[in-house]
């Protein structure tokens, strides 16, 4: 056994074949809990020489508690499918040559909360992406309306419910330990 101290995190190895510990160790490919005795894991098939557990700030095993999609995350796929699906039906019946934007950014939204949903690796990033993209057409839609004065309030209304909409669920997205556990970091 070598243990390293440091100021950021103590990390510890342990050599899979090392009779000292009959403790469970995690597979360092898909985070399972494997016996202190096998060179493989039992889940992946990946081999198992060492493992290697960093305690930092957060827990390198998730909380089986927090894996999956329920609380706010749920909360926040059922609002991407549902306000998706508003902005293209919206579009589509007051057309207007900027929504296709909304058209576009709305199919965008349903892509990403199938992928949420369905737990892909990459679902975070584009639901980032799409987050990100939702803020910036918001502050555009606020600049050019707010330079017409025959611009409807409720435009208005909606693109700065956007743009918080888009700030607080990027904050989220980066912060929850639930997204970190459920699509793994």
């Amino acid at each position: 056994m070598r243990v390293v101290l440091s100021a950021k995190r103590i990390t510890i190895n342990l050599l899979a074949h090392s009779n000292l510990f009959n403790a469970s160790m995690y597979c360092p490919n898909c985070g399972k809990e494997n016996s202190g005795a096998v060179k493989f894991c039992t889940h992946c098939g990946a081999t198992i020489a060492e493992v290697v557990s960093k305690v930092t700030n957060t827990n390198p095993v998730p909380n089986k508690n927090l894996v999956g999609v329920s609380g706010w995350l749920a909360l926040f796929i059922l609002g991407i499918f549902i306000s998706s699906a508003i902005n293209i039906v919206t579009s589509l019946i007051d057309f207007v040559p900027l929504g296709l934007i909304d058209i576009a950014l709305g199919a965008y939204g349903l892509y990403v909360g199938y992928m949420l949903s369905k737990k892909q690796p990459a679902a975070v990033k584009h639901a980032k992406f799409y987050l990100a993209a939702v803020v910036v057409v918001s502050t555009i839609m606020l600049i050019v309306i707010s330079q017409d004065p025959y611009a409807l309030e409720g435009a208005m209304t909606d693109s700065a419910r956007g743009l918080v909409y888009g700030i607080i669920w990027l904050l989220y997205l980066s912060a929850s330990k639930r997204v970190k556990a459920t699509y793994r970091g």
